[in-house]
């Protein structure tokens, strides 16, 4: 880990720590309780239970998988206005390994969603994430790849009915991937990570992310989900470039 990165890295970590602390203590009384659950709710776009993530908040597993999508975000490769990573992913059937930028097309926005079936926000909000695909599929192509587990079952684990341990082989992420398919009536081409996390550590993915990708350049990039995850952001996106390409 370079100086750049590890630096403000542990001091986010420590920082992150006593904020926890603080946080776990205030989180036994029901009025904290409340007012965390509300915000949660606002920030997230998406209206999840105390039954889903139950006494979960604040605690040692949320801060390990906070700090790990910390370090994965500082460390992304995928900048604005940079050449787009190109990792290679497996189709969702198992059968053909292809590589990212293979499903972008010259002068046509490729918006990638990354995500997995254990995260609660990824997917209630796939529905607004088809909705705009629906929108612009004359003019973008759309593109969603499965990475690691938000929260599995052996780790910061939600109550939802997606009981998924962590992937130790690229098979278990497969059959995590159509778990998630046969659940929803999803258009996009989906792709799989490899357990290498290729994908996933490019583009800062871990939890939730959205990208859109132009002639080979990252266009846009989203914030670190859950929180600040919004495929609103991609339909502005979307329709100033489309208003930019209509004037030209």
């Amino acid at each position: 880990m370079s100086v750049s990165v590890a630096v403000p890295f542990y001091t986010a970590s420590l920082a992150l720590l006593l904020a926890f602390a603080i946080l776990r203590f205030l989180f036994c009384t029901l009025v904290f309780r409340k007012l965390v659950v509300r915000l949660f709710v606002k920030f997230a776009g998406a209206e999840i239970s105390q039954e889903v993530y139950g006494d979960s908040l604040f605690g040692w597993e949320m801060y390990k998988a906070v700090t790990t999508a910390l370090m994965i975000d500082m460390k992304k490769k995928a900048k604005r206005g940079k050449e787009a990573p190109n990792p290679s992913l497996m189709s969702a059937d198992g059968q053909s390994r292809s590589y990212l930028l293979d499903f972008a097309r010259e002068s046509r926005p490729l918006v990638v969603n990354f995500g997995s079936c254990t995260c609660p926000v990824f997917m209630e909000r796939l529905r607004e994430f088809e909705n705009i695909m629906a929108e612009f599929s004359d003019v973008a192509d759309f593109l969603v790849i499965y990475i690691s587990e938000a929260h599995p079952k052996d780790g910061w684990a939600f109550q939802t009915e997606f009981d998924v341990k962590q992937h130790r082989t690229l098979e278990e992420r497969i059959r995590a991937a159509q778990l998630m398919l046969s659940s929803c009536n999803l258009q996009a081409p989906v792709l799989v990570d490899f357990t290498d996390n290729e994908a996933n550590l490019a583009y800062g993915a871990l939890p939730i992310r959205l990208c859109i990708i132009l002639n080979g350049r990252v266009e846009f990039t989203g914030g670190m989900g859950p929180t600040f995850y919004n495929p609103e952001q991609v339909r502005r996106w979307l329709n100033r470039w489309k208003e930019r390409e209509i004037k030209v």
